[in-house]
């Protein structure tokens, strides 16, 4: 694994300035929407490979490590800090004590103020904006480290094990590409 010195709220600066450079390059001006789908996906994955009956295993590490990096793009496409999302996620307490019970919670959250803005509906509401968007990626972030930390892991370990060991040297021709 690639080893990178600073806290968690830098490395999540440095995260989404790489990921989003290099999504730029792979996908263009790609809908903000398709990153959002990717958590999603990954976190999908997640459920389909957990088993907390045994320890940690690199499937599990990485459907968390690509949870963090479909957020850092779609935070970097949609003008949000993720580094400030997690100083904030510091602060919280997950509303629900299980993991996807919280996750999809504060994903839905995430998913509400895009499709409302998608829409043009709601727009005054202060569940629709940046700053609900903030709060849901804080919440999001909040919940992922406490589930890492529960399982024995950091969330630096899953950007290792996602971002530095696989997705960076990743390169696609996608139909999005300029």
């Amino acid at each position: 694994m690639t080893t990178r010195t600073g806290d968690t709220a830098s490395l999540l600066g440095r995260l989404q300035k790489e990921v989003s450079d290099w999504s730029e390059a792979n996908f263009g001006d790609q809908p903000d929407v398709n990153p959002l789908l990717g958590t999603g996906e990954e976190a999908g994955e997640l459920a389909d490979a957990l088993n907390l009956d045994a320890a940690p295993d690199e499937e599990e590490l990485d459907a968390v490590g690509d949870v963090l990096v479909y957020l850092a793009d779609v935070c970097a496409r949609r003008d949000l800090d993720l580094r400030s999302a997690y100083e904030t996620a510091r602060d919280r307490e997950p509303v629900h004590d299980e993991f996807f019970r919280e996750w999809t919670a504060a994903r839905g959250e995430f998913e509400r103020s895009v499709l409302k803005q998608r829409q043009g509906i709601r727009l005054d509401e202060d569940r629709v904006g940046g700053a609900a968007e903030r709060t849901a990626a804080a919440r999001m972030l909040c919940v992922l480290e406490r589930f890492a930390e529960h399982r024995g892991y950091s969330l630096a370990d899953c950007i290792d094990c996602a971002w530095y060991d696989e997705v960076i040297d990743r390169e696609w021709e996608s139909t999005y590409t300029n």
